[in-house]
This record gives C-alpha cells, structure tokens and sequence, in this order.
C-alpha cells in the first residue's frame, strides 16, 4: 500500500485540533502517518498533541525543535523536509476531513500517474465551507467563491490561486520541484501550484466536497463570497488591493523573472475577462 505523509502545521489551535485529528483517525484509508510542528503554542495545542501522540505513536509524529516561525507557510515548508514518502498531504488544524477524503484522493492520483508517472503533479478537491459549530455554509466552495477549477496553465495560477492547500495531495517530484518554497511567497498552496506547472506537471480536481472548511474568527485564510457588495468593498479598500497586487507580482517575478509589473497587470486582466466571458467553461 501507499504511504502518504500528512503534514499539519499548529498554533494555538486547542479549540479545533481534536476534531480534525479524530477525522484523520476515521479515514478509509490508513496507511498514513501524520508529521507534526507546533509554532510555539501558548495554549493548550501542544498537550493536545503528544496525548495524541502517545496514544497512537504509530500514526502521530512530533517535532520537537523549539523553532518558530509565527506563519503557517513557514511552518508547511519547514515540515515538508520531513516527508519522505511518496505522497504528502497538507493539513489545518481547525478543519475536518470527511471520512473518504484520503482513499479518494490518492485514487485520483494514482490515475493521472499511470499516463504521467515522471512528471510532479497535484491532487486538490472542494470544501464544503461550515461555521465553528461545523453547520454548513455552503455544500461548494468553488460554487460560493466563483473559484475557476481548470486554472491548469502556469500564467493563470501566477494571476490568482485556484487550489486549496487543506485540499491537496502531492506526489513525491511535485514536492521536490517546489522546495524550498520562496520567502516571497504568499501562500505554500500558491507557490507549489505554480512550481509544478513550470515544471511541466499536472494539476488535477475532485468536484467532490472532502473537508469541512470550518470558517471562524482566528482564521488564517478562510472563504469569502464574491458578490456585487464584496467588490464594491475592495473598491474602497483601494490600498490593501493594490498591496495584494504587489505580493502577488512579487510572487510571481520570484517565479519567472521576466515579469514585470506590466506582464502582471496584463495576466490578471486576461484572466478576469477569460473568467467573465467564458465562466461556464471554467466553472
């Protein structure tokens, strides 16, 4: 059977973190083992973890290594020098993973390597976005965000990020073509997404909901609904629009440099009209 690393990067998640553990505990599939690193927690995450840890030693592992990093980024790409399997999945803390998410995962991957073994490629799904209590807000995120879900050329995920890393899965040569990831990077999601699409991989999609993305007041990075009231706020909030630009031009010039402010401005543009005119196809 396949092993699959799952990577979870915690920080002061005491209130959230046992449920997703448990989901993991309950998936189909078990060959996995979860590679963990707590970012100095001052709350209760770190105990959580090693009575997890204790209790199920063949499945929780813990580094210890009193590093910080105080973003979930960091903290991602510090645990993937860890995996050495030949699949790795990302992981938040404050989720739940419904039950068939790793089995259908991997079975996805499996497919799209038996014509692609050689090449790095990715594995992402929906969420179904739930409130704290985990009632669900919306059965689709891509449906609630208006996410296109075939971004698949390296200019389209450079202008805007398309794959949820709580969703991913990630075969070994995807792993080794993204680290180690950028410090000008946004997001380690993004930045993985756009190494494997230089490097000639392959990113596929399950239009199938496999985790419930709890939405709550600490989020890192959570959903929001785009419609006519959110893009009138963004116009308003002109300044933190035009900083997020420039994070994502610098990303993306981190990426390829031979783009410019200009050739970015021109890629985001091309993708909203390709977005806009042509939506039934990208949705």
């Amino acid at each position: 059977m396949n092993k699959i690393d799952i990577l979870i990067a915690t920080h002061n998640g005491e209130k959230y973190l046992a449920e997703q553990l448990n989901s993991l505990l309950e998936q189909t599939y078990q060959n996995w083992q979860a590679i963990i690193h707590d970012d100095n927690s001052t709350d209760n995450t770190s105990h959580i973890l090693r009575d997890y840890a204790s209790r199920y030693p063949e499945k929780f592992y813990l580094i210890d290594d009193n590093t910080s990093f105080r973003c979930p980024k960091e903290n991602f790409s510090h645990l993937m020098h860890f995996s050495k399997s030949d699949y790795l999945m990302f992981c938040d803390q404050d989720d739940v993973w419904l039950p068939n998410k790793v089995e259908l995962t991997l079975l996805k991957m499996l497919e799209v390597e038996k014509k692609q073994k050689s090449r790095p490629i990715i594995v992402h799904s929906d969420l179904k976005i739930v409130d704290h209590n985990l009632k669900v807000i919306a059965e689709s995120m891509s449906e609630f965000q208006k996410i296109p879900t075939n971004l698949n050329t390296l200019e389209q995920i450079l202008a805007k990020s398309s794959v949820t890393g709580c969703t991913m899965m990630l075969n070994k040569k995807a792993k080794e073509v993204s680290m180690p990831i950028h410090k000008l990077s946004i997001m380690h999601d993004w930045w993985v997404a756009a190494k494997v699409l230089q490097n000639k991989g392959e990113i596929a999609y399950i239009n199938i909901p496999l985790v419930l993305y709890r939405q709550h007041h600490s989020n890192s990075v959570g959903a929001k609904k785009i419609n006519i009231l959110t893009c009138l706020t963004r116009i308003l909030r002109l300044r933190q629009s035009l900083k997020s630009f420039y994070y994502g031009w610098k990303q993306a010039s981190a990426i390829d440099p031979n783009i410019n402010i200009y050739s970015f401005s021109k890629l985001k543009c091309l993708l909203y009209i390709q977005c806009t005119l042509n939506k039934k196809r990208l949705d």
